[in-house]
């Protein structure tokens, strides 16, 4: 690290030495300087001067402004410089001199030259709106002055200002203008609303069981094996490309009329299958056992009792009998297989209602058609039987 810094330092020294006279100022390339100009000059010591003054030779020419210096010192080594600022005044040729004014010594010089500026370059600007024009002399040395003033035109220099274009959710604005020197604005832009999403219908898709997505065959139909998967159809905008998913119910089988596979009977329920036309899947329908039907009952007397008849019911394996004796309140009362049945037990006097039901056994039960009209009758006594034969010829 000290290394570094001494090397640094010896650098500096050098650079230093080699500045014997140095100007400071850009127009002072080669000690040359413009009139009306300041620049500094200086001159580089291996020592201190107890008292340093700089001196012009010719005033008229070079104005001492002010002096100053710098030090750098590493060990006994001192490198000192002195400068001095000064403004040209006229055109000519003045020697600065640096002295120590404590032994008159001189410890260095520097010689000058005063010239004219070259204005050759122009530039003609042109008035504006708000602005003067002129024409613009330059001299190399940066100085410069104008001429050939122009008045403002009092007239805007138009400048149009882009439009913004809406999007899909951004409002945009329309063209407007400005003036390019003064920047009025001349037309105001205006605010468009933004367009909205422009949706394209896209196709129907569906999601299988592991949650991987799968196109279908067509718009219109499912492939084998979709009809119950969740369905989606993807919308995309066609400005933007931004899109989002419809979630639709699954499109569900296509049953058909189905077929019946197993008639009802009396004793058992049908079967209707339903077969998906897509997929394959069936389906049963339970179709309800045929239904008997309600017995014609008649009713009669046979040796004072009441006898019921009544027609054989399509499928029906035996007969319940209900009675009633105030034609209200019915109650089960035998069963038979036969197409007739005589109540026996009865009293005289009393008025007996009945009714009936066809009944077959089933699975589950028993199939029972709905009951038969009441029918009813008074029991009486039965009429005597008379017999006449003869005795001895009588």
């Amino acid at each position: 690290m000290k290394k570094k810094v001494l090397s640094l330092l010896l650098a500096a020294v050098m650079l230093m030495t080699t500045l014997s006279v140095a100007a400071f100022a850009d127009e002072a390339d080669n000690n040359v300087l413009h009139i009306d100009n300041t620049s500094k000059f200086g001159v580089t010591l291996d020592r201190e001067l107890a008292a340093p003054v700089w001196k012009s030779s010719d005033t008229g020419v070079l104005t001492v402004v002010r002096t100053g210096r710098s030090k750098l010192g590493i060990g006994d080594y001192v490198k000192v410089n002195y400068w001095v600022e000064v403004k040209a005044d006229s055109i000519g040729v003045a020697e600065l001199t640096l002295s120590n004014a404590a032994t008159k010594e001189t410890a260095g010089t520097v010689t000058v030259r005063v010239i004219e500026h070259d204005f050759s370059e122009s530039t003609v600007v042109a008035p504006t709106c708000i602005d003067e024009g002129y024409t613009l002399h330059s001299c190399a040395c940066g100085s410069s002055y104008k001429d050939s003033i122009t008045q403002p035109t009092g007239r805007h220099t138009p400048e149009p200002i882009p439009a913004v274009e809406a999007t899909c959710t951004a409002s945009g604005l329309t063209e407007g203008s400005h003036c390019s020197a003064c920047g009025t604005v001349l037309t105001e832009q205006k605010e468009t609303s933004a367009l909205g999403h422009d949706y394209k219908t896209g196709t129907m898709r569906y999601r299988d069981g592991n949650g991987h997505s799968h196109g279908y065959v067509n718009d219109d139909g499912p492939r084998a094996g979709d009809c119950m998967l969740p369905r989606y159809r993807v919308h995309e905008c066609t400005r933007c490309g931004t899109s989002y998913d419809e979630n639709l119910p699954p499109i569900g089988h296509s049953y058909g009329a189905g077929t019946v596979t197993a008639e009802p009977t009396y004793a058992s329920n049908g079967t209707k299958t339903y077969t998906c036309t897509v997929c394959s899947k069936t389906e049963t329908e339970a179709l309800p056992m045929l239904k008997l039907e309600a017995p014609t009952l008649s009713i009669s007397t046979s040796a004072g009792h009441p006898k019921l008849t009544w027609s054989a019911v399509d499928g029906a394996a035996k007969y319940w009998l209900y009675r009633s004796t105030d034609g209200v309140n019915y109650k089960y009362y035998d069963s038979t297989t036969k197409t007739s049945y005589t109540n026996l037990s009865t009293d005289i006097g009393t008025t007996y209602y009945y009714k009936l039901k066809a009944v077959t056994p089933c699975t589950g039960g028993s199939n029972t058609s709905d009951e038969s009209d009441a029918v009813s009758i008074k029991c009486t006594p039965a009429a005597p039987t008379v017999s006449i034969y003869r005795t001895g010829g009588k």
